[in-house]
């Protein structure tokens, strides 16, 4: 890895605000405004950046009914091209929330997990309406353990965790099954109130052993009396690991 590059990275839940309407633009903006390397959206489309960008996404199903087609729960952003792609993971995990694929960076290769957790009354009231609460949620986080054990000292994993760190009001056995989902290998650096929004965040990413914190910040929710999302975005960049650090 080049050791004076800083990996710039957006991460927003956009509510599924499109690319033509006044908040889909916006976050375009706000999300180009911090050159970012990479960029993981959910809940969003696969236009929302530029066409020059590169684009892997999850798959089109995620378990409510057909849906458009370029509507997806997880999409990835590189401005270069991605290999490697899997949109699947896991056959335990619940579908159409889950890619990982591999892009080159100035830091070199990275690979990139972008996930989005379900809430935790995903198919309670609404969709199949049989699950009990946080009973996807806790599926999916079980299996992203075992897709982890597999996964490369360079990667990231990103998106919705749907679970606020440090936990906040989600119960104890589900923060347990998160922070066993990233083991020792995966720290969030998300962590704790978000300078820029003053807020604890819901969306994460964790990094590896060879990547740590430079800076973070968060993106607002409302830009210019335009609420853009019920999420805030985050704008972080990752340096290589020193010697320390990785211990």
């Amino acid at each position: 890895m080049v050791h004076n590059k800083c990996l710039s990275i957006g991460i927003w839940n956009t509510q599924w605000k499109t690319s033509g309407s006044s908040a889909g633009r916006a976050i375009t903006n706000l999300l180009l405004s911090c050159s970012p390397d990479i960029v993981c959206i959910t809940e969003g489309y696969l236009d929302l950046m530029p066409p020059d960008w590169h684009t892997c996404s999850s798959a089109s199903d995620y378990g409510y009914g057909p849906k458009i087609h370029s509507q997806r729960k997880v999409v990835l952003f590189s401005r270069n091209p991605w290999s490697d792609v899997d949109s699947v993971g896991s056959i335990d995990l619940p579908p159409g929330r889950f890619v990982s694929a591999t892009t080159e960076t100035k830091m070199g290769p990275i690979h990139c997990v972008g996930v989005c957790v379900p809430w935790h009354a995903a198919h309670v009231s609404t969709g199949h309406r049989n699950r009990s609460p946080w009973q996807d949620h806790k599926s999916y986080l079980m299996a992203l353990r075992v897709i982890r054990q597999r996964l490369p000292k360079n990667t990231v994993i990103f998106g919705d965790f749907n679970q606020r760190q440090p936990r906040n009001r989600q119960p104890v056995e589900v923060e347990k099954l998160l922070l066993e989902a990233l083991g020792s290998e995966f720290r969030i650096v998300t962590s704790g109130i978000i300078a820029g929004v003053e807020e604890l965040s819901i969306d994460h990413l964790a990094c590896g052993p060879n990547l740590e914190l430079k800076s973070l910040k968060g993106l607002p929710k409302i830009k210019s009396g335009v609420a853009l999302s019920d999420h805030f975005g985050l704008s972080i960049c990752l340096e290589p690991a020193t010697n320390d650090s990785k211990k």
